[in-house]
Formats: C-alpha cells, sequence, structure tokens
C-alpha cells in the first residue's frame, strides 16, 4: 500500500483513531461494508465512547459514481430541463401555460407520460423541447424501473445527444477537488484496491459499531467465532487521519441549529446593545 495513505501495523496493536475495519461478509456475499474510526485515541483508552467506537462509512468510488453522484446529476437535469420546458411551453400558448413551471411539468409527465404535453402543445419531433420532454420522463419514472442511477444518466445523456467525449468529462469532474462535494473526502488505495479502483469517507454518515463487533485481525475475528464481525484490514497515515478529522470536525461546526435557536440568538443581540448602554447610563 501507499506510505503516504496508510502506516504499518502489528496485528495485536490496540485500535487506534484512524483504523480501517472491513466486515466480514464483504468477502463472502461481495456486500462491500468498511468503516473508519474517528473516536480519538484518549477516548478510546479511557471509554470516553462507551462499548462502542464511532466511525465513518468507508465507501468505493465506484459505487460514488453509479449512486451518489449520478441521483444528483439526475435532479439537476430534471430542474433545469422542467424549467426549460415550461418557458417554451409559455411561449408557444401564453394564454393556456401562463401557469405552468417546472413542478407542474414534472408533476404531467410524471401521470401523464412525455407524450401527453408533446401532443397537447404540439411539439416538434425534431425539437430540443421533444428531447427535453423525452429526458424527463426517464428521469421521473426512474424508479419504476429500479434502474442504477448512472444508467438512468446515460439514457438521458443519449436522449440529448451528448457525445461520449461528454459522459467521459462530467465522470472525470466528480472526482476532481474542485467540484467533489464537501462531505467527501478520497482515501484511494487503503485496502490494496482489493474490491475497487478507489474509496471514498462520507463524512456525514456517523454511525457507532461495539467493541465486540470489532477485532484487530481476521484470524481473532475467526477464532470467536463471530458471524458478520469486522476485522481491521489498515490503519491511515497520520497526515491522511488528521485531514479527514479535520474535514469532519469543521463541517459539523457549520450545521444550523432551530429556528427557535436562531430567533432566540436574534433576539439577545438586540436586546444586548440598549441593556448595555443603559448599565452605563445608570453608574
Amino acid at each position: 500500500m501507499n506510505n503516504l495513505t496508510t502506516q504499518p501495523i502489528d496485528d495485536d496493536e490496540p485500535f487506534c483513531q484512524g483504523d480501517v475495519i472491513l466486515r466480514t461478509s464483504s468477502e463472502i456475499e461481495g456486500n462491500f461494508e468498511a468503516y473508519l474510526i474517528i473516536t480519538a485515541d484518549c477516548d478510546i483508552a479511557q471509554r470516553k465512547m462507551g462499548n462502542s467506537f464511532t466511525v465513518l462509512p468507508v465507501r468505493k468510488v465506484s459505487d460514488y459514481i453509479r449512486y451518489d453522484w449520478a441521483e444528483a446529476q439526475l435532479e439537476k437535469i430534471l430542474f433545469d430541463l422542467t424549467v426549460k420546458v415550461s418557458r417554451v411551453l409559455q411561449g408557444i400558448r401564453p394564454e393556456e401555460a401562463e401557469n405552468i413551471d417546472g413542478v407542474d411539468v414534472q408533476e404531467w409527465i410524471s401521470r401523464r407520460g412525455s407524450e401527453s404535453i408533446i401532443s397537447t402543445f404540439d411539439i416538434n419531433e425534431k425539437s430540443e423541447s421533444y428531447k427535453h420532454c423525452t429526458a424527463i420522463e426517464r428521469v421521473v419514472r426512474r424508479k419504476e424501473y429500479s434502474a442504477l442511477p448512472l444508467n438512468v444518466l446515460d439514457d438521458v445523456w443519449n436522449i440529448l445527444g451528448k457525445a461520449e467525449k461528454f459522459k467521459k468529462s462530467q465522470v472525470k469532474d466528480a472526482l476532481s477537488r474542485k467540484t467533489i462535494s464537501s462531505h467527501i473526502q478520497i482515501v484511494v488505495d487503503i485496502m490494496d484496491r482489493r474490491y475497487d479502483i478507489g474509496y471514498y469517507v462520507n463524512l456525514r454518515e456517523v454511525k457507532a459499531i461495539p467493541h465486540s463487533q470489532c477485532f484487530k485481525n481476521h484470524t481473532d475475528l475467526r477464532i470467536e467465532g463471530c458471524e458478520g464481525g469486522f476485522y481491521r484490514v489498515s490503519r491511515l497515515s497520520d497526515a491522511l487521519k488528521y485531514l479527514i478529522v479535520q474535514k469532519f470536525a469543521n463541517l459539523f461546526s457549520r450545521i444550523g441549529m432551530d429556528e427557535w435557536l436562531e430567533h432566540e440568538h436574534d433576539a439577545l443581540a438586540e436586546l444586548l446593545p440598549d441593556s448595555f448602554l443603559m448599565n452605563e447610563v445608570a453608574s
């Protein structure tokens, strides 16, 4: 493994922050399931988290493209196309389509199909709007066919006439450090690429796994006979571990509170200046 992403570890070393654990069924059934331990070393030693490790899921980069990223692209395309179609309808028949917006277009096609809206407004089959309506139907009805999001996205791109070069550039940009989501951290080859070309950590999905299900090595797990348990497969380098923990902390430090607390904050900000001024005058 690349020593820039992992560090050597003995089988009997205690668990530490930065350890990657893998569920045994990942090898038997092919259902990959791995996690990164983010509990601080001092908390592990003093059992401040009780009998569990706090973990973040480690997933295959290929699954990120097939599911998370592709689904996000479909939602963006759906929004853009429905807005475009609504504007075209308003241009064709202003009086009839004056109040039709993107949401209305989506609901219409979802319930009655693209042919209904195409025939109602006499949309030319050679026009871009015809392609847009057909693509919208493919997106809104994707869950009826349990299709893989990336396959649906590829279908939509084909309907819209996108070239292979465009498709490849989109997938490439999906993993660019400039465009990738803030809650995603690529960790590349932390498991010798045994299961995928690379991996990523999802910083938003915080979970807990009992100590009793985690083993330092595969041999210990087999001896204990813990079916479905986890065993350690690697330990991240200090640099990568600190990067992930820092990004995790920064992400959650920006999460807002309930509205009532925000309103209380605003009210306090309004009252404090007058309160200070009055106290100054009184003194």
